[in-house]
């Protein structure tokens, strides 16, 4: 076995059930499984002493997400501010790795940064194996809806990506462009407006 082939071994290793957490996901559904960013740091330093790390760009986005709405009495599409990372990993002997990591700005704006360079770094180390069979984990419990990337079933990660690709900021843009109120629309119903709008534009 080779160097490189030898160290993703050793970095995929599961961890002791022990230590694994579980926590909702952003997009709804099953719980996923995740392990915190002190243990995936020990990984890294126990596996792989010559890592690092560092923060290529950070932004302040808001974009609708589905939550609960005690007054309504049922989920309603709310904005909702969130912080972007983009983080690179390097292993020199594996090369570097990129990246995003996000989280809700709940609390103060310091609060929110940290909490993304954490989600970046653990998404950054299981592209070098830290952990990825929780990933696998849960896209086998959601199916392939739950990770799709285009199309009905995309979820809300992939849609605020794609929206901010083609040119808006926020759901307000969204809603201005298309016309209409988008409030009850799932992330995959968003998107495919979008695009028959920018077709029937384009004719």
């Amino acid at each position: 076995m080779s160097e490189p082939a030898r160290l993703i071994e050793q970095l995929s290793e599961r961890f002791d059930d022990s230590l694994v957490q579980m926590k909702p996901a952003y997009s709804g559904g099953q719980k996923m499984p995740y392990v915190s960013q002190g243990l995936v740091t020990k990984r890294l330093n126990a596996k792989a002493l010559d890592w690092s790390s560092r923060i290529l760009g950070r932004e302040t986005i808001t974009f609708p997400i589905m939550r609960y709405d005690k007054d309504a009495g049922k989920k309603i599409l709310k904005d909702i501010t969130w912080v972007e990372i983009t983080l690179e990993l390097t292993i020199p002997a594996l090369g570097s790795r990129q990246e995003v990591g996000v989280a809700e700005m709940v609390g103060d704006y310091g609060t929110a940064v940290k909490a993304a360079a954490s989600d970046a770094l653990k998404r950054a180390a299981m592209r070098f194996g830290v952990a990825l069979y929780m990933w696998e984990s849960k896209e086998e419990q959601d199916g392939e809806g739950a990770t799709s990337e285009d199309g009905p079933d995309m979820d809300w990660t992939a849609a605020r990506k794609w929206l901010r690709e083609a040119g808006f900021a926020d759901s307000a843009a969204v809603a201005a462009f298309l016309g209409r109120t988008i409030k009850d629309w799932t992330p995959g119903e968003i998107v495919t407006a979008v695009q028959v709008k920018q077709q029937e534009a384009n004719r």
